[in-house]
């Protein structure tokens, strides 16, 4: 109650109120888009109506929870936050599956196909650590084209474990080059919406960016586990649903590279010559 005495009255209450129930309707369409995507059957009428209802409350809530521009990746603030999201759905995307891949494809007991999201952990605290050098001399939007790529790459790589003759452990080296880039990556985006943000604006777009790496995470996850669901076949037969989903997942984070570069903010315009010359 006291911090709600504090905050501004009228117009800035109903916007306010207006921003909880917008984030209601995303959190609502993203939990009906990610049941229904990972429904056997994508076209019986309850998965059906799910993803209709799902994809309807995200286009109507989400364009008015982040910057303007930012689902056409403006220049600037705007890709910072739609960098967030490809991020977050490339890398919780396939690591979602990586385990189930070990233990049904590689017979690997299940501790032992948990330590491979050990190495993702690893590696994204030490590039977290990294990009935070004071010495290091990097433009910050280098850092998160770098990410993107690191991270695509790995992604694409998970396929090679799908092969008999490859030991297992090589997927421990390749996820903690994913972790690597997201430590990288999502380290960067949080210190570019800070520095990007006009005065006063920093809570509502830091805000913007987990909305945007909630959102990412559901829909990488349920695509993903949407094509799981429609290529499964029995246990140890499911390269090719492997296959599918980690090579969709690794033009995301080529995506996110891309959209990564365009982090830098435009050159201001040069201001009109005076001269009557």
């Amino acid at each position: 109650p006291p911090l709600q005495r504090r905050g501004t009255a009228g117009q800035g209450e109903t916007q306010h109120r207006r921003r909880a129930v917008l984030g209601l309707a995303l959190a609502g369409g993203a939990a009906a888009l990610q049941w229904g995507s990972v429904q056997g059957d994508l076209l019986a009428p309850t998965a059906l109506l799910a993803i209709v209802a799902g994809v309807v409350l995200v286009a109507v809530s989400l364009p008015q929870l982040v910057p303007s521009g930012t689902l056409r990746s403006v220049r600037g603030l705007p890709s910072v936050i739609a960098v967030r999201g490809l991020l977050a759905g490339c890398f919780f995307g396939a690591e979602a599956f990586v385990p189930l891949m070990l233990v049904t494809e590689r017979s690997l007991a299940p501790a032992v196909a948990g330590l491979a999201l050990t190495g993702g952990a690893v590696g994204w605290a030490a590039g977290a650590h990294l990009q935070g050098r004071p010495g290091l001399q990097v433009r910050r939007y280098a850092l998160l084209t770098a990410g993107g790529l690191l991270l695509s790459v790995s992604v694409a790589a998970l396929v090679v474990v799908l092969a008999d003759p490859v030991p297992p452990l090589v997927l421990l080296v390749i996820w903690t080059v994913a972790g690597l880039g997201m430590g990288l990556g999502m380290a960067s985006t949080s210190v570019l919406m800070l520095g990007l943000s006009p005065r006063g604006a920093e809570g509502r777009n830091s805000a913007s960016l987990q909305v945007s790496q909630a959102l990412g995470s559901v829909v990488g996850i349920g695509a993903a586990g949407a094509v799981f669901a429609a290529m499964h076949t029995r246990a140890g037969a499911d390269a090719g649903a492997f296959l599918a989903i980690w090579s969709g997942l690794a033009v995301i984070g080529l995506l996110a590279a891309f959209v990564g570069s365009r982090a830098r903010p435009a050159a201001p315009a040069p201001a009109p010559s005076t001269s009557l010359a």
